[in-house]
């Protein structure tokens, strides 16, 4: 997981001028096609079928997956979003920005956590430190602040 440092350069960097909601070399069949492998890998790492939210429009949010909680360890529904931009995910328990750093780590159970960690990574996927994102968004594009957050910038609708 990308944090600190690391992770805000990371966002910083990909952060671009012109359209909030697509990079300039976006390519969604190729990013739906990574998504869906990421649901059929969740589906079967969790023995379970996954709510799949994928008519995301006007967003800078790719899609967005739910884990019942039924199917985890810990109890929890996990929620899984990825972005348009860099392959960007946030992940945890129940819903974005609902627990602080210390919550999500009493929240999302390890195993659990290492599952999804671990599918999002073997397919390239670049986990964010979700908690740490929803600060005030100070970014280049200046058409969405102040109202908006990082989390809000890459992983919500615009």
């Amino acid at each position: 997981m990308l944090t600190g440092e690391a992770m805000w350069r990371l966002l910083r960097a990909v952060d671009e001028p012109g359209n909030p909601e697509i990079p300039h070399d976006y390519d969604h069949d190729a990013t739906r096609c990574r998504f869906l492998a990421l649901a059929a890998r969740l589906d079967t790492d969790f023995g379970c079928r996954t709510d799949r939210d994928l008519w995301v429009q006007d967003a800078a949010l790719h899609a967005r997956l739910d884990i019942p909680e039924a199917a985890t360890r810990g109890g929890e529904k996990i929620y899984v979003a990825v972005s348009n931009f860099a392959s960007l995910a946030i992940a945890g328990p129940c819903n974005p920005d609902a627990y602080d750093s210390e919550e999500r780590d009493v929240y999302f159970e390890a195993e659990d956590r290492r599952l999804v960690e671990t599918a999002l990574a073997d397919l390239g996927y670049r986990l964010v430190d979700e908690p740490k994102i929803w600060e005030p968004y100070d970014g280049i594009n200046t058409a969405l602040r102040p109202e908006i957050t990082w989390g809000g910038r890459f992983f919500d609708y615009l």
